[in-house]
């Protein structure tokens, strides 16, 4: 919701993305977090703060822990998060 709501804010996206990452270590919560709209909020940070390194990391490092699930590994690729992936290592 923070992210949502904070859209424009750094911070609030890179400690949303920390979070994120953190939490989708386990099983259990990489489904409830894609559930709740986990990877579009991590996507939309990614597109929203294209030059803040510390949300790209954190971004990235959400996305990796939550596509060791494969039905997230498939919403990611779907949402377009290879696109945003790459545009990110391009940075």
């Amino acid at each position: 919701v923070a992210m949502g709501q904070h859209s424009q804010d750094t911070n609030v996206q890179y400690r949303g993305c920390c979070a994120l990452a953190n939490l989708a270590v386990n099983d259990n919560n990489k489904v409830s977090i894609a559930a709740v709209g986990g990877i579009s909020a991590v996507l939309e940070a990614m597109r929203r703060h294209p030059q803040d390194a510390n949300v790209q990391y954190r971004g990235c490092r959400a996305l990796t822990n939550l596509a060791i699930n494969n039905n997230n590994k498939m919403s990611i690729a779907t949402a377009g998060g290879i696109t945003v992936v790459l545009e990110s290592m391009r940075q």
